[in-house]
């Protein structure tokens, strides 16, 4: 379902911008850049605003990531999720085993975690506001960021199979994120099959800069000089 961002949320937000929290840069991400650009600009600038929404969720992976090693363990992700408002534990178990847990490892990574945020929003299992403890300008990133990638993958998929060609994401970038990173989208599409929405929100991470070793995104082989050479 769509998320909306509130003329109230929007306006406290701008109201915000200024004395947004200090961040480090996360995943490759400059948050504090972002956050306080986009919250300036009431979440209108759709580059600012991705880059603010995904490091916003970078950051909370970040805090409940407490031994730094890229992933949770499901039932303590479960446990300071209840903690930060989740209400519908129950409805959330089901789609972790059917949705999110795409290698079945028991443990969440940095993309499954995307996957998690836009589905607390999506199923209503529990409050943004209460997720990022309160903080108007951070949940306003958050929701405004899963709100334009939704209408753009509604728009720019094929028909209502709700799914996105490799050309119809670079229209998409060319259109309205002209100075992102497009040259990782090939990875994305190493058999040219088209991706789901929980891919997409991956593949415009890192095409804002994200890590691709913490997206687990493979990047590219790097060429050896005399490769370069004989392209030239």
């Amino acid at each position: 379902m769509p998320l909306k961002v509130s003329k109230s949320l929007r306006k406290k937000s701008a109201d915000l911008g200024k004395a947004t929290a200090k961040f480090e840069p996360c995943f490759g991400i400059d948050v504090q850049s972002a956050l306080t650009t986009a919250a300036a600009n009431q979440f209108r600038d759709l580059e600012h605003t991705l880059k603010a929404g995904f490091g916003v969720i970078g950051k909370l992976f970040r805090a409940l990531d407490n031994d730094n090693c890229l992933k949770l363990a499901w039932g303590e992700c479960l446990q300071q999720l209840r903690e930060r408002g989740l209400q519908r534990t129950e409805q959330l178990e089901t789609l972790w085993q059917r949705d999110i847990d795409r290698d079945h490892d028991g443990n969440v990574c940095l993309a499954e975690f995307l996957d998690l945020v836009y589905l607390w929003g999506a199923f209503q299992l529990g409050s943004y506001l209460d997720l990022f403890r309160g903080h108007v300008e951070r949940t306003g990133a958050v929701v405004a960021t899963m709100e334009a990638l939704q209408e753009a993958f509604k728009t720019y998929s094929s028909g209502c199979n709700r799914l996105l060609h490799q050309e119809q994401v670079e229209c998409f970038l060319q259109k309205q994120l002209p100075g992102v990173d497009a040259s990782v989208v090939p990875l994305f599409f190493p058999k040219s099959e088209p991706i789901r929405f929980r891919q997409f929100l991956v593949l415009i991470f890192a095409t804002l800069g994200g890590d691709l070793k913490a997206l687990n995104v493979t990047p590219p082989p790097k060429q050896s000089l005399p490769e370069r050479v004989g392209e030239l």
